[in-house]
């Protein structure tokens, strides 16, 4: 038994407005503080 998931389109789009914003924030966080880090042990 094979099922297809099939999603609308404006459910992935609801989706994805609605982790967007959450993985870049992460994405910034986590650069912002590697790079704060990086720069303390450059001094």
């Amino acid at each position: 038994m094979s099922s297809k998931i099939t999603i609308d389109k404006s459910t992935a789009y609801i989706n994805l407005s609605r982790y967007l914003p959450a993985f870049v924030g992460t994405c910034l966080g986590a650069a912002y503080f590697v790079g704060k880090q990086s720069n303390q042990t450059v001094k």
